[in-house]
């Protein structure tokens, strides 16, 4: 009898020391004692010696799939009553959907956290777009019909555009308004913000603010990030640092 086979009835039966002779009293000689029939492959003793011996090996997926076939088959029977305790009786399932769901409560969260933020960088690289061009557009003479030169100031303001909080692609036509004309800005991707340019005076006294509003976990709160310029006395755009509200939303 191989190891396996050893070990597989110690299992199932327990060590209780040797088994009785024919005549009723212990111990006795190997050749008074009946020798076991190998078992027969598919059949409960079979299973359970497979097992035994994927175990021994240290092949833990082996193990278990045998003993759930154990279980299944023979439940009734010694071999399935001890596969179903050492496959916990039907309770690992359970545990493992509760570790599922812990991961998941933990993960998931983490995972659209680290989305929204992915995504908030839509209005950071566009407001600096924005930035650049009313910067841009500040600094080269504008003329009128009779050549003349007019007094420096930022593109006009515009609406503000429009969006979906799951993200969605501009009708082109938005960025044909002057103002939009004028920054230089017409993005032809998918936008989950929505943008607007508001300006104002002209020489020292222009200023602008560049806007961007979103909702990107769809929930009704929204998030704002805004650049703001002005002109200082020596005739030179100040630009405020970024202005963040809500920021994830």
């Amino acid at each position: 009898m191989g190891a396996g086979r050893i070990l597989g009835v110690a299992l199932l039966f327990g060590c209780q020391g040797p088994a009785p002779t024919p005549g009723g009293a212990p111990g006795g000689s190997a050749a008074s004692a009946p020798t076991p029939a190998p078992p027969v492959e598919g059949d409960p003793a079979a299973l359970f010696d497979d097992a035994v011996r994927a175990e021994l090996d240290g092949d833990a997926f082996e193990a278990r799939d045998q003993w759930i076939r154990l279980a299944a088959r023979y439940p009734d029977t010694p071999y399935g009553r001890q596969a179903t305790a050492r496959i916990g009786g039907g309770e690992t399932p359970m545990v493992a959907v509760a570790i599922i769901g812990i991961i998941s409560a933990v993960a998931i969260p983490s995972f659209i956290g680290y989305q929204n933020k992915a995504s908030a960088s839509e209005a950071t690289l566009n407001l600096r777009f924005m930035v650049d061009g009313a910067m841009r557009f500040y600094d080269e003479p504008e003329v009128n019909a009779d050549g003349e030169i007019q007094p420096k100031r930022f593109p006009p303001s515009t609406t503000l555009t429009a969006a979906d909080c799951g993200g969605s692609v501009p009708d082109p036509a938005t960025w044909e308004a002057p103002g939009w004309q004028g920054l230089g800005f017409a993005p032809s991707d998918s936008l989950r913000f929505r943008y607007v340019f508001l300006s104002e005076g002209e020489g020292l006294s222009a200023r602008f603010t560049a806007r961007a509003i979103g909702d990107l976990d769809c929930d009704g709160v929204f998030s704002t990030y805004e650049r703001v310029g002005a002109v200082a006395p020596d005739g030179l755009v100040i630009l405020e640092a970024l202005r963040v509200e809500n920021e994830g939303e």
